[in-house]
């Protein structure tokens, strides 16, 4: 598990990968399984007491390039659909 810091290390560099990403994009569809990978790799380093600060700076990150997270992405593994 990752500390706090580590965590918004990553985030930040997530954030600044975002608008030259989205930029290139030939197709916005293609952005949502590459974010989803990365932003789930990320909460998967979470303590769990860190998570919800994680979510929250993504669903920040994701409103402030005016995009937001689809309700199936946000599902966790095992659960039903």
């Amino acid at each position: 598990m990752s500390t706090r810091r580590d965590i918004d290390r990553e985030l930040d560099h997530l954030a600044e990968m975002l608008t030259p990403w989205l930029q290139q994009l030939r197709h916005r569809n293609q952005f949502w399984p590459q974010f989803e990978a990365l932003a789930g790799e990320i909460i998967g380093h979470c303590e769990r007491c860190d998570r919800f600060h994680a979510e929250r700076r993504l669903l920040r990150m994701l409103q402030g390039h005016q995009l937001q997270r689809r309700r199936a992405a946000r599902r966790r593994p095992g659960r039903p659909h």
